[in-house]
């Protein structure tokens, strides 16, 4: 199973456009993978730049991005994580974990995250092993 594995380059290049149009799930506003040119660079670097790199487990949800923070979901064995990461730093803003027992064996589609966590407002829902979990005011 991949590694799920963030890496932002051109940090100061980036964040810009994340600010002007936040990413609040799957595949951005429109849900289409998009950013408008009015949210693009003017001008693209000549090479990039590596900002910072998290590892964060396995997976294959996508990460969303509002208020300065990339949130993504991720499984540890025997853990499903959802860590919320501060943009400007790479750093670990806060993380909430729970266990999931699977038998990768027997439930492969279940031994991963698929599912990428949704903002409404101040509510981060996730679609785990088992449940769909509201994280709020963190």
């Amino acid at each position: 199973m991949p590694r799920l594995l963030l890496s932002l380059i051109a940090l100061p290049l980036l964040v810009a456009p994340v600010t002007a149009q936040e990413w609040t799930t799957w595949r951005g506003p429109a849900r289409d993978g998009l950013v408008p040119a009015a949210n693009s660079p003017k001008v693209w670097p000549a090479s990039w730049r590596e900002g910072w790199r998290v590892e964060v487990g396995e997976g294959y949800s996508s990460p969303v991005v509002a208020a300065g923070r990339l949130f993504v979901h991720s499984r540890r064995d025997p853990q499903e994580i959802v860590t919320a990461i501060d943009l400007a730093s790479g750093k670990q803003a806060w993380r909430n974990a729970a266990e999931f027992m699977i038998e990768k064996e027997y439930d492969v589609a279940a031994a991963s995250t698929y599912a990428s966590p949704v903002l409404l407002g101040a509510d981060l829902i996730v679609r785990d092993a088992t449940s769909v979990r509201k994280l709020s005011g963190q």
